[in-house]
């Protein structure tokens, strides 16, 4: 569509009045919204994003200041071996390693350093030392271990991991399914981890 006379009726430039004039008036009201909106939606999703990040640390500190409690294997790792940690609120801990003919205890205090769980043995303290040594298990069995030992915090987990922070993810066990529900193995490796049975 063309007009003889140059621009359409109502867009002259001295017309004042014309749809021209209040296009360019409302134009920046427009663009003003826009900002404004972007705004107010970046500020709200800043809110979150900061509100998010503190609770993730609210519970991360609560986690790894909270981990007192007994821990033990989630299986007999070897068909016969299974770890058991207590983690008393004192920062002292018990710890005992049994199965087949040995049973290895530890005793002395635990510290928390970087989401890890540190136990130094100093000596061995009977009322340290977890319940349930298990039947046929005499005192010329059981040795005391001196050795540090590094766990990773969980929830309501514990991983071994080595003293440059390496977990130990599988470990060889016997189950009574096979590795496949219906075929393979009843010898396979699986996660392996401390899970907390009690408080």
């Amino acid at each position: 569509m063309s007009w003889k006379h140059g621009s359409p009726p109502g867009w002259g430039k001295n017309n004042r009045t014309g749809p021209g004039i209040r296009f360019h008036k409302l134009l920046p009201v427009v663009e003003g919204g826009n900002l404004l909106v972007k705004s107010i939606v970046m500020q709200q999703l800043l809110q979150r994003i900061f509100f998010f990040s503190l609770a993730l640390t609210l519970c991360s500190c609560r986690s790894t200041s909270d981990v007192s409690g007994t821990y033990q294997s989630n299986f007999a790792f070897g068909g016969f071996f299974v770890t058991r940690v207590v983690l008393n609120k004192d920062s002292t801990f018990g710890y005992s390693f049994q199965g087949d003919l040995e049973y290895d205890t530890a005793a002395g205090y635990y510290r928390i350093l970087n989401k890890q769980v540190i136990l130094h043995p100093t000596q061995v303290t009977s009322d340290l030392l977890p319940e349930n040594t298990g039947a046929g298990e005499s005192k010329a069995d059981n040795r005391t271990v001196k050795k540090t030992h590094y766990f990773l915090i969980g929830h309501h987990r514990l991983f071994s991991i080595n003293e440059k922070g390496v977990r130990m993810k599988r470990r060889l066990g016997y189950f009574k399914r096979r590795k496949f529900l219906l075929f393979g193995p009843h010898w396979f490796n699986k996660h392996y981890y401390l899970k907390r049975i009690s408080n």
